[in-house]
């Protein structure tokens, strides 16, 4: 698909399975407040993915959910795929499938 960018809006509770699943020429996703679930495969093999913003709401992060991207803290080093490290933050990269917190 050509899709780019994506806004979650804050209606929105949950974010399905396989929702954006290779959608590789996506760059930016903005998740709104009330998500509380990303299923499995949401944004697998998202190859072009740069950046991201993951609200506290977030309690949930299913299994492969990100597959390829790998996520860093301000100080390098890496994160595991689970709600209780990536959320409330915002992440960016270089299109490398690496995406690095951003200090708040």
């Amino acid at each position: 698909t050509s899709l780019s960018s994506v806004v979650i809006p804050d209606s929105v509770e949950v974010i399905s399975t396989s929702a954006f699943q290779q959608c590789t020429s996506l760059v930016s996703v903005i998740i709104g407040n009330s998500v509380k679930v990303i299923d499995e495969k949401a944004f697998y093999y998202c190859t072009s993915l740069s950046s991201v913003v993951i609200p506290d709401s977030v309690e949930t992060i299913g299994k492969d959910a990100f597959y390829i991207l790998s996520f860093y803290d301000e100080d390098g080093n890496a994160l595991p795929t689970v709600a209780s490290d990536l959320s409330g933050h915002s992440y960016a990269g270089v299109g490398d499938c690496k995406l690095y917190r951003i200090a708040d």
